[in-house]
């Protein structure tokens, strides 16, 4: 809603299906005839004193409801645009909000599937070498030993091919990050040789860390558990 001062009326604004980066600037009469007034939850029905005194959220409505924090900033406050834990990274026709979501060692790519979904999320895949590397940093600071491990999205879709994989999510396309070797350490099998006898196929992909290697995205059996987290996303 905004109150226009000069007129006396007030003005009801619609609201878009998709989110935008806003800044709410505290202003008064003598500078801006108008005031911008956002409906919040208080906690309790309480009724602060000041914005000084809490921390607001809102409910998004893009893609799906969550609660946003707002952060105070000189002059005003900003409105971040991923959860509270979430991420936002930019990509050329969108931006994302990813979360790193640990869980007990011993996680199934279906046990990761099934944690994204709980939070209205989807695993998701690396769009650029900015993602890989903060999901690394992170599977690297959390690891309790020489090794660490994190589901990320993307299943090889041509068995002989490195690089071809399809993500999950619905919104990484980009395979850029696996044909960067600084990046990806893709072998297509566990033993590293491929031919027509194969069977211990590496389709699936995980962030891996591990002492002394610095590649970040590893290739490894569907079926592999030795992880201990997922990288959810929106």
């Amino acid at each position: 809603m905004e109150y226009n001062s000069v007129s006396g009326l007030c003005r009801q604004w619609e609201y878009g299906v998709f989110a935008i980066e806003a800044t709410v600037m505290k202003t008064t009469p003598e500078t801006n005839p108008n005031s911008h007034d956002f409906k919040t939850i208080l906690p309790n029905d309480t009724c602060p004193e000041s914005l000084d005194a809490i921390n607001i959220t809102f409910v998004s409505y893009f893609f799906i409801l969550v609660y946003v924090p707002w952060t105070k900033v000189d002059g005003g406050w900003t409105i971040g645009i991923c959860p509270d834990g979430f991420k936002r990274f930019n990509r050329p026709f969108r931006y994302v909000c990813i979360k790193a979501v640990p869980m007990a060692y011993g996680v199934s790519k279906l046990d990761a599937q099934a944690m994204c979904a709980s939070m209205n999320a989807n695993l998701i895949g690396v769009d650029s070498e900015a993602e890989a590397t903060w999901m690394w940093e992170y599977v690297k600071q959390t690891a309790t030993g020489d090794t660490n491990r994190y589901w990320m999205g993307g299943e090889r879709a041509v068995t002989f091919s490195k690089t071809n994989f399809k993500y999950e999510d619905g919104i990484t396309i980009n395979t850029a990050p696996l044909m960067n070797g600084s990046i990806s350490d893709l072998s297509i099998t566990e033993s590293g040789i491929v031919n027509e006898n194969s069977t211990d196929f590496e389709n699936c992909l995980n962030i891996r860390y591990e002492n002394g290697v610095t590649t970040k995205i590893d290739d490894v059996a569907c079926s592999f558990t030795g992880v201990s987290g997922a990288f959810c996303g929106f």
